[in-house]
């Protein structure tokens, strides 16, 4: 029997898991079970697993034993395959705890499964199953599942049952909730331990846990918090998503000017700027920044731990972007990355032994060995600097900064690729390895030097593929890329096609209706992996679909998952023929950001409230910009998970106030919003019934 073990790639199409008979789907499950499919692949197995089953046995229900048995396979369970009505107890029991022990993916399983649990419980314990819920049902849960109960559901727990809920969600540092929701189960755990007057004890920070991020900053004051108990939660602070009241308090308290300030910058790790800033750093002493630098700029040291926090600080600055009143925004990634410099520059003095305090001080060359050190603080670097590294220094760091996700100026990623010609001369003797080094910095060359690159090697090719590129750059690589392959396109294979990503962009619609139709049906998914393609791009694109899959009218899920972002060309009808139950198989990443706005705004109203949570949040700005109220109201209630939990400011930035009456704003003026209100409330007044 064929092993697969963990070697098999996730791109392969659905065709190939959809064509494996049952018995031997069967044979290979435990196999399958250890590879990370994409979520969709592990719905299709489990799918076709579960229709095997049930030809074989029509009593077939899921149990705990299967369920332990399939393995990651698990990310393909929803709420709809787990009946809980047909199971034993134990059963339901065990079953949701290895549910929920598997699950990678968190927005769409969440919801359905939340439901099922509440099902489960239901069938357990009767009516009153959130009275009966225990500490080891709560662990069973796990924090993911657990944020997904309700205001009144919480409301029903018992002060020491309240406890151990926010305490399971207070260990959970990522909790992928919004901000307000977060909030609100620090309230109600406030309520639960009567502290929400005089002072918070030891006691009860310890129970919160990562949930004092979200205490106002009136909290974290002496007449709340004695220093004892601030000492506590200083480790925490640097996890946190603070607002500029949270931080102001807190800053505060810090005692960043005393021999303490060693400790306060350990105890907040790669977080320090979340809660200090530039300013905060300047009136330190050197010595002891430059001793914490290295973890302050590398955000922690691993990869795993650098990519969590870029992770959680994005979220916080969309959740702060969208809570907080226009007027009283500030820019979270330019104060983060203001203070990261600051720590850069004093590290910088302390080892070269520079007296003085300004970023212009800084007159001698980087060094590769202390760029590293420096990791997201290499922005302080001017492109005059940048230019003068010496030889060895270059082409030791350039492949390191060049994948650092730092805001590189243009002159910044300039002055690197000068560096490049001044080392390994013209761009038309550059090697694939050298382009591979330079990565994302090739998105400001010039067309000529573009027009100049050897894109001979698929591997390369493949990388730099994936770059956000310009309609002018993808054209120019378009066409050196089918000079450097030998090949027209009408002769392009399936691993050129894999391999050519946002450049097939650059293709006119001449040329993409010549491609082969079987070489693309073998890499439909890879090729669906686009994000600035333009609608005429992907209405060429969906035409070679149609080729391999019929009329769009009739694509089902399995056709609809595979292409991706080529969704995007679909027009408004093919679109609204699309059932519920396949439209969210839609790609979330790819297919969703690339429907045209204009298009989505005339979308029914219903339509928005069928998406599921993931694909709610993919919608983007220039998007939700073309909804109207109601659209936009539905799209948020699904991304935000309750109404109570949307942002009040999440109208205001789109252009749209929040209803409070039976006028809508839609696309009308201000003016006629306003005579439209004044009339409603004249015919209310007369005793004419409005709705």
């Amino acid at each position: 029997m064929l092993t697969l073990g963990r070697t098999m790639p996730t791109h392969l199409p659905l065709k190939t898991f959809l064509d494996f008979d049952p018995g031997t789907l069967k044979d290979l499950s435990s196999d399958l079970g250890k590879i990370d499919l994409q979520p969709f692949q592990a719905r299709l197995v489990f799918e076709k697993l579960l229709i095997s089953a049930k030809t074989e046995d029509p009593n077939y229900v899921l149990n705990y034993k299967t369920i332990r048995k399939l393995g990651k396979l698990v990310d393909g369970l929803t709420g709809k395959h787990f009946k809980p009505d047909k199971m034993s107890p134990l059963d339901v029991t065990s079953s949701v705890s290895a549910i929920v022990s598997s699950q990678r993916t968190s927005l769409d399983m969440d919801r359905t499964l939340t439901e099922a649990v509440r099902q489960a419980m239901l069938f357990i314990y009767g009516d009153s199953y959130m009275e009966q819920l225990t500490d080891l049902d709560m662990e069973a849960l796990g924090p993911r599942i657990l944020s997904q109960f309700s205001d009144s559901e919480v409301n029903q727990l018992s002060s020491e049952q309240c406890q151990q809920f926010m305490g399971r969600l207070g260990s959970h540092s990522d909790l992928n909730v919004v901000r307000s929701r977060k909030q609100r189960f620090a309230n109600k755990m406030l309520d639960c331990m009567d502290a929400t007057t005089g002072r918070l004890t030891e006691l009860n920070l310890s129970k919160m846990g990562n949930l004092v991020c979200e205490l106002p900053g009136n909290d974290f004051s002496p007449a709340r918090m004695t220093d004892k108990e601030f000492l506590r939660v200083r480790p925490h602070l640097g996890h946190c998503c603070l607002d500029r009241n949270q931080r102001n308090v807190i800053k505060a308290r810090l005692p960043v000017h005393s021999h303490e300030a060693d400790d306060v910058l350990r105890d907040l790790g790669g977080g320090v700027c979340n809660v200090l800033d530039d300013i905060d750093i300047a009136t330190m002493d050197d010595v002891i920044i430059a001793n914490r630098a290295p973890a302050i700029l590398n955000l922690g040291g691993s990869m795993e731990q650098r990519n969590r926090r870029l992770e959680r600080e994005s979220r916080c600055q969309h959740a702060l972007s969208v809570e907080q009143p226009v007027m009283r925004r500030e820019n979270l990634g330019l104060r983060v990355q203001q203070c990261r410099e600051a720590v850069a520059v004093a590290y910088t003095r302390v080892m070269r032994g520079k007296g003085a305090r300004r970023r212009r001080s800084l007159h001698h060359r980087p060094q590769c060995q202390e760029m590293k050190a420096l990791g997201f603080g290499n922005t302080i670097w001017d492109s005059f600097k940048l230019r003068d590294m010496e030889p060895g220094d270059f082409n030791a760091c350039v492949g390191y900064l060049s994948r650092l996700d730092v805001p590189w100026t243009y002159s910044q990623k300039e002055s690197l690729l000068e560096n490049a010609v001044q080392e390994w001369g013209r761009v038309e003797k550059w090697t694939p390895q050298h382009i591979g080094e330079l990565g994302p910095l090739l998105t400001v060359a010039s067309p000529n030097d573009l027009s100049n690159l050897d894109l001979s090697d698929l591997d390369v090719v493949e990388y730099i593929s994936s770059y956000e590129w310009s309609d002018t750059h993808t054209r120019l690589m378009a066409e050196k890329f089918l000079k450097d392959q030998k090949v027209t396109v009408d002769k392009l294979k399936s691993y050129h096609l894999a391999a050519m990503g946002e450049i097939i962009c650059g293709l006119s619609a001449a040329d993409i209706k010549l491609i082969p139709a079987a070489e693309y049906r073998l890499v439909a998914r890879k090729v669906g992996m686009i994000r600035n393609c333009p609608y005429e791009v992907l209405q060429s694109l969906k035409s070679l679909a149609e080729v391999v899959y019929g009329s769009p009218y009739n694509w089902e899920y399995p056709t609809l998952a595979e292409i991706g972002a080529v969704v995007g060309g679909l027009t408004l009808s093919e679109l609204n023929r699309v059932p519920r139950s396949d439209f969210e198989f839609v790609s979330a990443e790819y297919g969703i950001p690339a429907i045209d706005g204009v298009i989505m705004g005339q979308f029914p109203d219903q339509r928005f409230s069928q998406l599921t949570p993931s694909q709610a949040a993919a919608v983007h700005n220039r998007q939700r910009r073309e909804l109207t109220y109601e659209q936009l109201r539905n799209l948020l209630i699904v991304q935000y998970h309750h109404e109570t939990d949307i942002p009040e400011d999440a109208y205001a930035m789109f252009g749209k106030e929040k209803r409070t009456s039976g006028c809508e704003p839609r696309r009308m003026s201000y003016k006629l919003s306003c005579f439209c209100l004044i009339i409603f409330s004249l015919l209310n007044y007369m005793g004419f019934e409005t709705s």
